[in-house]
C-alpha cells in the first residue's frame, strides 16, 4: 500500500469503550491539574495579601 493512502481503523464496540474510558481518565487528570494550579495561585495571592498587611502594620509602628 502506498504511503500516500490513508489507513482506516475499524473500531469494535469494546475498542470504542476503551477509547472513551481513556478520554475520561485524561479529562479527570486535566481537571486535577487545573484544580491544583488554581489552588496554588490562590495560595500565592493569599500570602501576598498577608505580607502586604503585615508590612503595612509594621510601617505604622
Amino acid at each position: 500500500m502506498p504511503v500516500s493512502q490513508s489507513h482506516t481503523i475499524d473500531l469494535t464496540v469494546k475498542g470504542y469503550k476503551k477509547l472513551v474510558k481513556k478520554m475520561e481518565v485524561l479529562t479527570q487528570l486535566e481537571v486535577i491539574k487545573l484544580s491544583v494550579s488554581a489552588k496554588a495561585s490562590a495560595q500565592r495571592l493569599a500570602e501576598g495579601i498577608q505580607n502586604l498587611v503585615v508590612d503595612s502594620l509594621f510601617a505604622l509602628i
